[in-house]
């Protein structure tokens, strides 16, 4: 018999890849660019993979809740996790990528019970790769399981670090302080532009450590899930309190190299 969260996972992939349609479609056409702030785009491709993804789940689920990227950012809902059944939702994570023609873009699903992060879905419709994870029941990539790297020295790793769109004087120089830290420690550092695939990419092992301040629960909620259950560590960057999406911080790995490159940003262990 089908679990609920087998249920939840199993409508989750098919929106996500019912969205991605509309990506894949509107792939390599001209864009019709809007700016919710100066450096943060929106297209008609992010609005109407919206649209797509909360109609059918109103339809599904009318009871259910929902935090969702554009919704969000025109007024109409607030980034705030309750008890409630609730829908975390990027229709389209990695948009100036979409607009420059990279093709790591995806569309993001998380779905939590009680402020717990139950399912999450990770697709990017341009390599069509799906990323699935239910709490408990480990983490995959188009059925195939994966897990985190299994790396345990900070001078072979690849560490993924970002900061959100419109950032303080302050975040600025604590993102400098993280890449003098992976400059000096690590193998290298990259910036990807899509924090959910950032997540994945720590779930598959490809990335090591993942680390940003100035990002939304949309971005994160489902790469939350997907890194867990490919046996890695999601904290916040200033501490290790039950972690909370809507902090707007997200610090991934592998424990071991967490662990070291907190130390060598100086960050909490605690």
């Amino acid at each position: 018999m089908m679990t609920a969260e087998q249920a939840i996972l199993d409508f989750a992939t098919k929106i996500a890849e019912e969205a991605g349609k509309f990506i894949q479609d509107a792939w390599g056409s001209r864009k019709d660019v809007q700016f919710k702030a100066t450096t943060d785009l929106v297209t008609e491709t992010d609005k109407k993979s919206e649209e797509l993804i909360m109609s059918r789940i109103r339809e599904k689920y009318p009871d259910h809740k929902f935090i969702a990227e554009e919704t969000v950012s025109e007024g109409k809902g607030t980034e705030e996790l309750t008890d409630a059944p609730t829908w975390i939702i990027d229709p389209l994570d990695g948009t100036i990528n979409f607009v420059h023609g990279i093709p790591h873009v995806a569309v993001s699903i998380g779905f939590a019970v009680n402020r717990e992060y139950i399912v999450g879905v990770i697709y990017n419709p341009i390599l069509r790769q799906m990323y699935t994870g239910i709490r408990g029941q480990g983490a995959f990539l188009n059925g195939e399981r994966i897990s985190v790297g299994k790396k345990t020295d900070l001078k072979n790793a690849l560490v993924a670090i970002a900061c959100g769109a419109e950032i303080s004087q302050a975040a600025s120089e604590e993102f400098f302080r993280w890449l003098q830290a992976a400059i000096s420690n690590c193998r290298t550092w990259r910036r990807h532009g899509s924090a959910a695939l950032d997540m994945a990419d720590v779930a598959t092992g490809t990335t090591d450590v993942y680390i940003e301040r100035g990002i939304h629960a949309w971005d994160i909620a489902a790469g939350t899930v997907i890194v867990r259950e490919a046996g890695g560590v999601v904290r916040h960057v200033d501490d290790v309190t039950n972690f909370d999406a809507c902090r707007r911080q997200v610090f991934c790995g592998n424990g071991s190299l967490v662990s070291l490159f907190a130390k060598a940003c100086s960050l909490s262990q605690e």
